[in-house]
């Protein structure tokens, strides 16, 4: 590991000044995490951050050389980054960095600095925008008929006039989900076995294989239910300067393959 001197010392300062006063926040130099071949791999200054349930890693290499930095540097720092867990990765360098290396950096997510921009560096970013999703597979529904009656095979299920579809299932149960809200507890998170039942108005039947239609009265929808927490790849967060400073705002959100409008609310 390239151990710089006086350039490593004032990193460090730097970061330590900046940080230690936020309790959330832990640093270390050096550092060691376990890659995922199982090896002990070391980062120059290590930032951890916890917050909303989750632990967030920053990790710093410098590099005090003559020469700038260039593409083969670079990316064995990513590949360690990546390998160790790192979320966000900061590459500091007295000496700055080569076009081509700048311009790996911006593809491979890697910030650059020269120690002259330390001042400038926000050694830790704002939290990733993360998301609690759910899904649900192995959906099997059964129907209760208004009437009891003798069903000749093949059966098709039918919603004002149109076949019902798995996805048409899978939107009602997360309708239903929806009423009851994420679990807070990250515990909860994970998959089990659940089973939604609700009553159907007129518009839901049953037509068997003779053509006779007959009326739903319920439906009873038995599922694996799975929820997770995922950070939102490439997701930045967006509003007017203007609009900073106001207790309820709006904002975009948007990503590589997403854009949706939300509603801030400043905590008091």
């Amino acid at each position: 590991m390239n151990r710089p001197g006086k350039a490593f010392q004032d990193l460090v300062a730097q970061v330590e000044t900046t940080l230690l006063k936020d309790h959330t926040i832990k640093v270390e130099s050096p550092a060691f995490l376990v890659d995922k071949d199982g090896h002990r791999r070391e980062h120059d200054v290590l930032i951890t951050r916890r917050e909303h349930m989750r632990t967030y890693l920053t990790a710093i290499e410098c590099k005090d050389l003559k020469r700038k930095v260039g593409v083969p540097a670079l990316e064995a720092f990513r590949t360690k980054c990546d390998s160790t867990g790192i979320n966000s990765a900061v590459l500091v360098s007295s000496s700055g960095f080569t076009k081509s290396a700048l311009k790996t950096a911006k593809r491979l997510n890697v910030q650059c600095f020269t120690l002259q921009q330390l001042d400038q560096v926000p050694w830790v970013n704002g939290a990733p925008l993360i998301q609690f999703r759910r899904r649900f597979s192995d959906i099997e529904p059964q129907y209760t008929l208004a009437k009891p009656a003798f069903l000749v095979e093949p059966i098709e299920a039918f919603y004002d006039g149109n076949p019902i579809t798995w996805k048409w299932l899978e939107d009602i149960l997360h309708e239903i989900s929806s009423r009851v809200g994420p679990p807070i507890d990250p515990n909860s998170l994970g998959s089990r076995a659940r089973r939604a039942s609700f009553d159907c108005a007129s518009s839901i039947w049953l037509e068997d294989g003779k053509g006779i239609v007959h009326l739903v009265a319920a439906i009873t929808i038995d599922c694996v239910e799975h929820d997770e927490i995922v950070e939102l790849a490439g997701a930045s967060l967006s509003y007017g300067d203007d609009q900073r400073s106001m207790p309820i705002t709006s904002a975009q959100i948007s990503g590589t393959d997403f854009e949706a409008n939300i509603i801030l609310i400043k905590d008091p």
